[in-house]
């Protein structure tokens, strides 16, 4: 039972970490410097997924929006678009199009980029609150309280659940700082 609670803490710990990284890139996005850009390709793609579980398919759409961007004497190229940006998954069609309208292909754009790694990028500095990072939050703060409640409640007297709360968000936050470090940390030039 223990390793179970163990192996659920650590997931919800990780799940938590996730969001706390795209809030810090957020942040550090709206202090990085930034460079006159152009959008190279903007398109709505659209792809079938099937789910195993319940083998039905459905369409998915994605935008795929591109752009390149000089830093010193090297370009660089990226598709993210903010902090929280996913690169796979079901946008929506809807998003998908807007996202598509509001940078359209030879358009002019600010790129803010990573002076310590310039090929982390985005066209929209700051926080983005999208519906991965709520689920994630959702997800990492429930899965490890439920963890909590087992530690405490498959044996009440020899633990406090404040002190193994407090070790899940430490480990969450410190995860996330150190993951942060190593996008962080200087890559040679292409």
């Amino acid at each position: 039972m223990l390793v179970l609670v163990c192996f659920f803490l650590f997931l919800g710990a990780f799940m938590a970490t996730m969001p706390v990284l795209s809030l810090f890139r957020g942040i550090k996005s709206k202090s990085w410097p930034s460079m006159m850009g152009e959008i190279t390709s903007s398109q709505v793609l659209e792809y079938w997924d099937t789910d195993t579980e319940t083998r039905t398919t459905s369409l998915c759409h994605k935008a795929q929006i591109r752009y390149r961007y000089p830093v010193g004497v090297s370009f660089y190229e990226s598709e993210r678009v903010n902090s929280g940006q996913i690169t796979g998954g079901d946008q929506g069609k809807k998003h998908s199009e807007r996202l598509v309208a509001k940078y359209y292909e030879g358009q002019k754009v600010r790129v803010y980029y990573n002076p310590k790694n310039p090929q982390l990028s985005v066209i929209e500095p700051g926080v983005a609150f999208n519906f991965e990072f709520y689920l994630e939050v959702i997800l990492g703060f429930i899965i490890m309280p439920a963890c909590i409640f087992l530690v405490y409640w498959t044996s009440p007297s020899t633990t406090v659940p404040w002190v193994t709360f407090g070790f899940s968000l430490c480990l969450g936050a410190t995860s996330a700082y150190f993951v942060n470090r190593l996008m962080d940390k200087e890559k040679p030039a292409p």
